[in-house]
C-alpha cells in the first residue's frame, strides 16, 4: 500500500499522476490518501484523483510563474539578487598558497569558507579592489 497525505506529493502533474496510478493498480498496490478519500477502484474515483491533480499542478505552476515574475520585478527595480559579493585580495591569496598555506588556514585569515578560496583559485576570478575581507590580527 501507498500512503500519502497529499496527492500533489505524489505526482508532478496530472498525466504522472494517471502513470504512478496505473503502476500501482498494476503491481496489485493500494493507493491512498489520508487528506482525499477517494476509491481509485472506481472510474469516478480516478477521475475525481486525476481532477485534484490538474489542480495541484496548475497550482505550481501558478506559484513558479509568480516567483519568476517577481525576480523581474525585483531585477528592474534595481535590487541585486543572490549572495553579496566577497571581496578577496586573490594576490595576497597566491602569496600565501605559494607560501604552503592551506586553504582552509587562507580561508581563515580572510573569513570565508575553504571553498571560496579554492574557487577563486581554480575559477580565476579577477583581484578585488581591497583586503577589506582580511580578519584584523590575523
Amino acid at each position: 500500500m501507498v500512503l500519502t497525505t497529499k496527492i500533489d506529493r505524489v505526482a508532478r502533474s496530472a498525466r504522472n499522476l494517471l502513470n504512478t496510478l496505473e503502476k500501482l493498480k498494476a503491481r496489485g498496490i493500494l493507493f491512498e490518501c489520508t487528506d482525499q478519500p477517494i476509491s481509485t477502484d472506481e472510474s469516478t474515483g480516478r477521475f475525481l484523483l486525476t481532477v485534484l491533480g490538474a489542480v495541484a499542478e496548475l497550482e505550481r505552476e501558478l506559484i513558479s510563474e509568480r516567483t519568476k515574475a517577481g525576480l523581474v520585478r525585483a531585477k528592474a527595480n534595481g535590487k541585486r539578487l543572490g549572495h553579496p559579493p566577497i571581496d578577496l585580495d586573490m594576490d595576497r591569496v597566491r602569496e600565501l598558497r605559494e607560501r604552503g598555506w592551506s586553504y582552509r588556514q587562507i580561508a581563515e585569515k580572510f573569513g570565508v569558507s575553504h571553498q571560496t578560496i579554492k574557487n577563486r583559485l581554480r575559477y580565476g576570478v579577477p583581484n578585488a579592489e581591497s583586503a577589506s575581507d582580511v580578519k584584523q590580527g590575523a
